[in-house]
């Protein structure tokens, strides 16, 4: 057995006017993906919001379904935006952000 310890460093914001542009435009794009939220049952509208490489922005909302709690986050409906825009586009990569060997 190999044990391995995680640390995770974050930084935590008073407000969003602290954060750069970049990130309040983030948030500002998941606030407005909410909208599109189907969240009939637990009242509960989430938005994610993803920026490529590209600088373009895929949104994404969480959906409910009638047998509830089963349904989608809205963090896997923006990452299937996301596959959506590559297979648009022939040129786009996905690259999580500090990664250098790993492309889906």
């Amino acid at each position: 057995m190999t044990q391995t310890k995680l640390v995770i460093n974050y930084q935590e914001f008073d407000s969003p006017a602290e954060m750069s542009p970049e990130d309040q435009e983030l948030i500002a794009a998941a606030h407005e993906a909410r909208k599109g939220s189907y969240s009939p049952y637990s009242n509960f509208q989430v938005g994610a919001a993803l920026r490529l490489d590209n600088g373009l922005i895929v949104k994404g909302a969480n959906q409910e379904n009638a047998a509830y709690p089963s349904g989608l986050c809205a963090e896997p409906g923006g990452i299937s935006g996301v596959f959506l825009v590559c297979a648009l586009d022939n040129e786009a990569v996905i690259q999580p952000q500090g990664s250098s060997d790993l492309e889906i």
